[in-house]
């Protein structure tokens, strides 16, 4: 099913959460939906569930209008960060609870809902745990359990808030790739709302990138990481060093050195945007490259943290994988050559993207 959202707005009381949206997610797609806590990215998937309502715009199921319509009327799966699993139901009992509250002309009977629990346990790998309670799962079982309950009503649409928030590292880097294998498996429309960015670009065909009830980017994985469309996308996609450079006849300045070249600019103050691990270190005799003096270093296993400062006293961050790194580390006082490998330049040439690759 197509997901499509339509100039959508929507306030509590007098704070405005979502400020005219516009979103497509197209039949079997897999979208994000990213942004710090605040964003509106929980209240935007509420609306398209059915659970709130917005003051103004469209929610459309292929096509079809649903924005006035009750939540048990749009057919739509719902996972919650917390599970919301019935503690006292055992896990057929839970999976098969949306189908066991239909209406006696609706309801599957009781060798249907049986026959349905068992596929879908089959499918979610717990296969074996009809008769266990909640409290007898892992946290990853039990967000299997609460996936396989939204499935069960054969929803035309999956939406996911925060699904693995509540599970340990490890356990959600495991789920989140069962997740996508699953979801491209049913070829569901899916729609999930994170604030953690591996889950998004890893999970997701398409990435919204949402701040202050707005819609900044909306995108591939690939596209909206490595050419962010504004500051705060940059800075929310993996953070960043921000320099503040001149633009002069097509020449992006730092200080007295030149980053860059444009193809055409204004004469004007900007601010260049590069994260740690888009710098590459020079050797201090390297030809070309910007000046910087270590300040700090921070060894890390699979790579070196370093503090510099520039020789026109701004300061920045330097990851180094350890892969590149030859000999031994750099110390506090050493002199380098900086070399940015792919940046942003935002001002008098606002949305553009500027990348430099060795």
């Amino acid at each position: 099913m197509q997901v499509g959202i339509q100039s959508l707005s929507k306030s509590f009381g007098s704070t405005r959460v979502l400020s005219g949206i516009e979103l497509e997610v197209k039949e079997g797609e897999f979208c994000a939906l990213l942004g710090p806590s605040g964003s509106g990215k929980t209240t935007l998937l509420r609306i398209i569930a059915g659970l709130e309502f917005a003051d103004h715009g469209k929610v459309l199921f292929d096509g079809v209008d649903v924005a006035n319509r009750e939540a048990r009327d749009r057919q739509v799966g719902f996972v919650f960060q917390h599970y919301a699993l019935f503690r006292h139901m055992t896990v057929h009992d839970n999976v098969a609870f949306g189908l066991q509250i239909r209406s006696r002309a609706k309801r599957p009977a009781r060798a249907e809902i049986d026959r349905r629990v068992g596929e879908l346990l089959e499918l979610v790998q717990l296969a074996g745990f009809e008769g266990r309670f909640p409290d007898q799962l892992s946290g990853g079982q039990r967000q299997r359990v609460a996936l396989a309950r939204a499935l069960a009503i054969e929803p035309r649409v999956l939406l996911l808030d925060e699904p693995f928030g509540a599970l340990d590292a490890r356990v959600r880097r495991e789920m989140r790739s069962w997740l996508r294998d699953l979801q491209r498996k049913l070829n569901l429309t899916s729609i999930l709302v994170t604030h953690d960015q591996d889950e998004a670009l890893e999970l997701a065909d398409r990435v919204a990138v949402m701040e202050q009830g707005q819609v900044l980017q909306y995108d591939v994985p690939q596209q909206v990481y490595d050419r962010p469309a504004t500051p705060a996308v940059y800075d929310f996609l993996g953070g960043a060093n921000r320099l503040a450079v001149r633009v002069s006849q097509g020449r992006v300045l730092l200080g007295n050195e030149v980053v860059a070249v444009l193809a055409a600019a204004d004469d004007a103050a900007a601010q260049l945007h590069v994260r740690s691990h888009d710098i590459q270190l020079l050797p201090a005799d390297a030809a070309a490259g910007l000046q910087a003096q270590v300040l700090r270093a921070t060894w890390g296993g699979a790579s070196t943290h370093y503090d510099l400062r520039l020789a026109e006293g701004s300061t920045v961050e330097v990851d180094q994988p350890r892969w590149a790194q030859s000999g031994q580390l750099l110390a506090a006082g050493d002199t380098v050559r900086l070399r940015l490998e792919r940046f942003g330049v935002f001002g008098p040439v606002a949305g553009s993207h500027h990348g430099i690759t060795g």
